[in-house]
């Protein structure tokens, strides 16, 4: 008797202890990754990332650039040719290279700590989020230990038991290590993860130059000067007036086959250089990062190795940047996808955000795809076909496709979704920029984060393909083809060309004859 009482007063005892805590109210906080290119300071404090290079010195040195590149092309050596152009562009990144480990070795980085940064910000989400304000030069495994600590953090701060991640480019990158390598403990507090535009499965252009694939297509060039230069943050600061005499340029020497002649003397001079100028220039700038190499297609990483670190010796000498690469590569890279997967069966919601309908950096081969001006569609989304940029895909694929598939195929028929890896959890944000992030997209993603089970099909207003409106600041569903979205090849097209240069060249006389143009 004494037994079964000791026994019932037991079970009480751990019943009282325990249902409380297992019907607790659950409380979720959201916390923010954003992608690479926030300021950076040295140790005392200057600013070291956020300024412009100085390329002033390029206009009085030109004709002696031009002499080397000529000398180079005659007698086949470019050493002097690299030297000045090394010596041009790498100081401005002497302060912000890391060391021939891939470390911060000289205390230079974000001006604290993200773990001195527990604040809440960016009330458009229910909540608001907590910013997590890394170092986005250091390796990608690394920020997601401290991403680790940094959850540990909010938690304290707030009592909430559950955490929602979103991370947008090479914050998608540190949440694939994080669920790669996190402890069971630590992801079982992870409600909802958002990979928002994420660069897991590379940045094609990054990819190009550090494997040394650089691959310049005139179709892409004409692409990209046209539809995509003015958008694309990356090169800034040109005036109209500029832009729409370049783009009527390239559109007419595209049409009469000049461009792709002046395009293959130019990927000859590449390829000169490439091993030399381009592979030393990077491996003291972008290529002492490890989170950009994060961003090389799992195919190529090896190449790139090879390519960046070509001898023997600068293997041994950059072996701990070696090491870092093929980890993350290794471990986190190609398991990102069965790694997600494994993480929804149990019970984690994931959703993917895509964008498109902007012409891509015409670098790689890969080029000539759909993209948001900086990655392809392709990769962002985890595997969707995509027509080429300005096309539709052709009546055979749709065609092909299995009658269960063609709910995925966007209305403008640009896009397949059925081939990304959770097609049900994937969107597609038509006509935003990658570089763009404003408030209109944070409503779809505040949806995500409400709802108990949102899918494509759970909301009208948020079905799988969104267009935005730069004006009024809002996601429409998707209707079909716009003005605009396929861009003419044919005789009419070529016509319009022709027309343009046409009234490009008389505009130019006349500024010439009025003194409208200061050209000395």
């Amino acid at each position: 008797m004494k037994k079964i009482i000791a026994i019932l007063l037991t079970v009480t005892m751990l019943v009282t202890v325990f249902v409380p805590a297992v019907i607790a109210e659950e409380k979720c906080v959201n916390i923010y990754l954003k992608g690479y290119g926030h300021a950076l300071y040295s140790a005392d404090g200057e600013q070291i990332y956020g300024v412009d290079l100085d390329l002033s010195s390029l206009e009085d040195t030109l004709d002696e650039f031009l002499v080397e590149l000529g000398m180079g092309k005659l007698t086949g050596d470019f050493g002097p040719y690299c030297d000045r152009l090394y010596d041009l562009i790498a100081p401005a990144y002497a302060k912000l290279k890391l060391d021939k480990n891939g470390e911060a070795t000289d205390g230079s980085g974000r001006d604290k700590s993200p773990l001195e940064k527990v604040y809440v910000t960016n009330e458009s989400w229910t909540g608001g989020y907590y910013y997590f304000d890394y170092d986005w030069r250091l390796s990608i495994e690394y920020n997601a230990e401290l991403l680790d600590q940094y959850i540990d953090l909010v938690l304290a701060k707030t009592g909430a038991n559950k955490v929602n991640l979103i991370g947008r480019c090479l914050g998608g990158n540190i949440i694939s290590a994080y669920l790669e390598n996190a402890p069971e403990e630590s992801l079982a507090r992870i409600k909802k993860v958002v990979m928002y535009i994420p660069s897991t499965d590379g940045v094609d252009f990054i990819s190009a130059l550090f494997s040394g694939k650089i691959v310049l297509n005139d179709k892409a060039l004409d692409n990209f000067v046209e539809y995509g230069l003015a958008d694309n943050d990356l090169i800034g600061g040109i005036e109209d007036d500029t832009m729409e005499a370049l783009v009527t340029i390239v559109n007419f020497v595209n049409e009469v086959r000049v461009l792709g002649f002046g395009l293959d003397v130019l990927q000859s001079i590449v390829d000169d250089i490439k091993g030399d100028a381009i592979a030393r220039i990077l491996r003291d700038s972008y290529a002492s990062f490890p989170s950009f190499w994060a961003m090389v297609n799992e195919d190529d990483v090896e190449d790139a190795i090879e390519f960046i670190y070509s001898t023997d010796e600068l293997k041994a000498e950059y072996a701990g940047m070696i090491e870092k690469i093929r980890s993350y590569h290794e471990n986190v890279q190609v398991n990102a996808r069965s790694t997600m997967l494994e993480h929804i069966k149990n019970g984690m919601d994931i959703m993917v955000i895509s964008k498109y309908n902007f012409a891509n950096l015409p670098l790689s081969e890969d080029a000539l795809l759909q993209s948001d001006g900086t990655a392809t569609t392709t990769a962002t989304s985890f595997g969707a076909v995509t027509a080429n940029f300005g096309e539709t895909l052709s009546d055979e694929y749709i065609a092909s496709m299995a009658e269960e598939d063609l709910r995925y195929l966007s209305p403008d028929n640009m896009i397949d979704a059925s081939t990304c890896f959770i097609p049900e959890k994937t969107w597609f944000i038509k006509n935003l920029y990658h570089g763009d992030f404003p408030y209109g997209p944070d409503y779809l993603i505040d949806a995500f984060l409400l709802a108990e089970d949102m899918t494509i099909n759970t909301y009208e207003e948020y079905p799988q393909y969104l267009d935005y409106d730069e004006e009024t600041d809002t996601l429409s569903p998707v209707e079909g083809i716009d003005d605009g979205d396929i861009h003419d090849t044919g005789i009419a097209g070529k016509i319009s060309v022709f027309a343009k240069f046409i009234k490009f060249i008389f505009d130019l006389i006349k500024k010439l004859l009025g003194g409208g143009l200061d050209l000395f």
